[in-house]
């Protein structure tokens, strides 16, 4: 869902095969209503031409009047590490400014901010910590920008020396240590931590809750918080399914996420835990 923002730019991409060329240009678009006098912002547009030989050239250009036809708005992901280790704050809210105010001038229409559920109900279930991702959300209405919220119920990161890791729930993980079958597993027996076993969605193994109910207890709490901002800064929600987000099995056992780039042996179906097996 895309939805354009009276407040900034928008930056568009469209395709159309014309001779190659790059073109850049600007004008100060102003008008008068009376006695006022109103500046019109222009909004930036994007295209991608494909020239005799095949080569792709960017071309940047200004349109003050509307969106051309078949074009569409541009959100930039914010990185992984956007709040701190307890999303209690945004990390260099400085540098985010900066950022920030560069892709305003750039014309995108908005940033996507990924929520993680290891970092808002980190320690204890129910108990939710939405201060950094309120920094950036108030940042981004700040700045003119929309945002995206992607909602990942998952582990980011290979393992506790990943600069970027983010594990699940502390207090998920206690229930994955006290029973091995609430996460995935191959054949041998070979667990993976990435994500709570599909098989156990509706089993009430997270303090009497199930994970689907973990998850709409996560994201109704959201909608709560976040209700000022919804439909106007907030434009689209994302609910992560599985490993990486993706509605799928996980592609080998966690120990050997750290080094399967530069492992041959093959992936196993990590779909042998006991709920799965008997689902």
């Amino acid at each position: 869902m895309a939805i354009a923002s009276p407040s900034a730019p928008n930056f568009c991409c469209t395709t159309r095969s014309e001779s190659t060329h790059r073109r850049l240009w600007s004008q100060q678009v102003s008008s008068r209503a009376g006695s006022k006098r109103v500046s019109i912002r222009p909004g930036i547009s994007s295209r991608l031409n494909a020239s005799s030989d095949g080569e792709l050239v960017y071309e940047l250009n200004y349109n003050s009047q509307r969106r051309r036809r078949g074009a569409f708005p541009v959100y930039v992901t914010l990185p992984p590490d956007a709040v701190g280790p307890t999303a209690q704050t945004m990390s260099r809210k400085r540098a985010m400014a900066q950022s920030f105010r560069a892709l305003a001038a750039a014309g995108v229409e908005g940033v996507v901010m990924e929520v993680w559920w290891g970092l808002v109900e980190r320690e204890f279930p129910r108990s939710y910590n939405w201060r950094g991702y309120l920094e950036i959300v108030e940042m981004a209405k700040r700045f003119g920008l929309k945002v995206r919220a992607v909602m990942a119920f998952h582990q980011f990161g290979s393992g506790s020396d990943d600069p970027f890791w983010i594990p699940l729930p502390l207090w998920v993980l206690e229930e994955m240590d006290k029973d091995p079958d609430v996460s995935y597993a191959d054949r041998f027996g070979r667990r993976n931590m990435e994500y709570i076993s599909l098989g156990c969605d509706v089993l009430p193994i997270l303090h009497g809750r199930s994970p689907i109910q973990a998850y709409s207890d996560l994201m109704r709490n959201f909608r709560d918080t976040f209700k000022p901002f919804l439909g106007g800064i907030i434009t689209g929600i994302q609910v992560g399914l599985g490993p990486g987000g993706e509605l799928r099995y996980p592609s080998c056992p966690t120990h050997k996420l750290t080094w399967a780039w530069r492992n041959l042996e093959l992936g196993e179906f990590q779909c042998y835990d006991k709920a799965c097996a008997n689902g």
